[in-house]
């Protein structure tokens, strides 16, 4: 199942890279949200993850690894959940001196026949899912926008 999003945002492509390798934050809104998540080492190509998340009403165990680390143009993510394999894209594209594009694609793969089959069940949902996933990756571009904007 794949999942995308792009993005403008009026700010530099520094400035947005730094803010969508800010995973401090994303840790404490995965906290917030009941999850349980250690990193070792700094962002960058050697920075991972294990811990704990809710999903569907279930706590899964998680792991992920940064695979690729391209700074400031982008990184990818690679994480093991419950037989799932999630491989997470980040772009960032410098349109101009001040105007970046942020694309984000996110592909989940069964590995195990009870991963394929919560997939599948979760493929009705996919529209929806997606909808949603665009609207957060829109709030994030828009307060990255707005952060931007009140620094200079």
């Amino acid at each position: 199942m794949h999942f995308s999003a792009s993005e403008n945002i009026d700010a530099p492509q520094e400035t947005v890279f730094q803010e969508v390798t800010d995973f401090a934050n994303f840790e404490r809104q995965l906290r917030r949200a009941g999850g349980q998540i250690d990193r070792t080492g700094a962002p960058g190509p050697d920075c991972t993850w294990t811990g704990n998340v809710a999903f569907r009403g279930t706590t899964r165990e998680i792991e992920a690894k940064v695979d690729k680390w391209a700074a400031p143009n982008g990184f990818t993510v690679l994480s093991h959940s419950g037989g799932l394999k999630v491989t997470a894209d980040v772009t960032t594209v410098a349109l101009s001196p001040t105007r970046t594009r942020l694309d984000i694609l996110v592909d989940i793969k069964p590995q195990t026949l009870p991963a394929r089959m919560l997939l599948q069940s979760a493929r009705l949902f996919k529209q929806k899912a997606n909808q949603r996933f665009k609207e957060r990756v829109r709030a994030f571009a828009k307060s990255v926008s707005k952060r931007a904007d009140s620094a200079i």
